[in-house]
């Protein structure tokens, strides 16, 4: 893969949390580090987009992503991904999925390698059936797109699955605290919030 990528716990914590609460997809922002000497992309921290059904594309939804734009780089992040759960799975990309994250990739190309910061895609699967294991965890994937070739008019780009390495914080620090109790309260009173006390059911 042409970089590579780690993910902290407490960033994987706060969007599977996410998506466990939700039973209808979500998303949110990933942000963290690009170091162009080692050519790794470190994902820190993940925003959660806490939006109501029908309000992309509103006025309140702008306000939303303007909130987490200034907690980011007012922490002195880079933005570097975003993530969205499928609530019963697969945690593949869809072709809407590969276009919007090259439009992403395309935006964060900026203008020479003093610039450049990789985009990353994630999928969270919290509930995805597990035909071939007993493992309860989501299935969580990165992609990346390949561009498209230039001379090639019908060519829209490949995914590609990255790997990446898990990094276990020491402790859960004061912002991941934060986009925790968010989202508890969130999905507190909602009406398509997963009921955890129920028994689960594929359907």
């Amino acid at each position: 893969q042409p970089f590579t990528v780690s993910v902290s716990t407490s960033a994987i914590l706060v969007l599977d949390l996410h998506s466990h609460l939700a039973n209808r997809d979500i998303c949110g922002y990933l942000a963290g580090y690009w170091d162009t000497a080692s050519h790794n992309l470190a994902i820190t921290n993940s925003f959660p987009c806490l939006l109501e059904p029908g309000m992309l594309g509103t006025e309140e939804a702008r306000q939303v992503e303007s909130e987490i734009f200034a907690k980011l780089y007012g922490n002195h992040l880079s933005l570097i991904g975003w993530y969205h759960s499928s609530p019963k799975g697969p945690s593949i990309p869809t072709v809407k999925d590969c276009f919007d994250q090259l439009d992403f990739q395309i935006k964060l190309l900026g203008n020479g390698n003093d610039t450049y910061t990789p985009c990353i895609g994630l999928i969270c699967s919290p509930y995805e059936a597990h035909a071939s294991s007993k493992s309860l965890d989501s299935s969580i994937v990165l992609y990346w797109m390949y561009p498209p070739s230039e001379t090639n008019s019908s060519d829209y780009g490949k995914p590609m699955r990255m790997s990446y390495s898990a990094i276990a914080d020491p402790c859960l620090s004061a912002e991941c605290m934060e986009q925790i109790d968010k989202v508890l309260s969130f999905y507190k009173e909602k009406e398509r919030s997963v009921d955890l006390k129920s028994q689960y059911s594929a359907d």
